[in-house]
């Protein structure tokens, strides 16, 4: 099929929906875990292990999603998917965070967190807006948002760059394959 051709461009918009598809299903399974997720085991772990433990979790869906661009026949839609779902984890694992040293310590923020406000101020961080109206006061709470800032810059940097590379390297493998018969 040549690219002009009115079915492969059909086809496209197909696998471009499905993509798209995608992203926002797994958002939203992301979305209603956390929403459902039961605090009670998890308050009891301190927060260093709680960041460390939602940390490990997202770099194993990054491991993995980098094995599916390298055998994927649309390495840069599987990369934009790869980015969106390590994002939407980044957030809810540090509102996850936020909202356990919330509920540990009532003073650790400016206000109390609930689940939204906790996601609502990891937003603002990752986007270093930071708009004033709930900021951290305790020290652990002032050392998370520091790690979160440091972090967001390297998965703005290092997160994103390689998986976009891996597509890149993976489109140019594709491209020196000879056509099958």
């Amino acid at each position: 099929m040549r690219p002009e051709d009115p079915a492969h461009r059909r086809m496209q918009r197909i696998v471009v929906a499905r993509s798209v598809l995608h992203m926002v299903l797994a958002t939203t399974a992301l979305f209603v875990t956390y929403s459902l997720v039961p605090l009670g085991a998890f308050l009891s772990a301190g927060p260093l292990l709680r960041l460390i433990a939602g940390l490990i979790a997202v770099v194993v869906v990054l491991v993995w999603q980098v094995r599916r661009i390298l055998v994927s026949s649309h390495p840069t839609l599987q990369a934009v998917e790869a980015t969106v779902l390590a994002v939407a984890m980044f957030v809810f694992v540090f509102s996850l965070v936020y909202l356990a040293i919330s509920i540990g310590d009532t003073e650790s923020f400016s206000e109390p967190l609930d689940r939204i406000s906790a996601v609502y101020f990891t937003i603002t961080v990752l986007g270093t807006v930071g708009f004033g109206d709930i900021a951290a006061r305790t020290d652990v709470a002032r050392l998370t948002v520091a790690a979160q800032m440091l972090l967001d810059l390297t998965l703005g940097v290092v997160v994103i760059r390689l998986l976009f590379e891996t597509a890149r390297v993976t489109r140019s493998r594709k491209d020196q394959e000879p056509p099958p018969d």
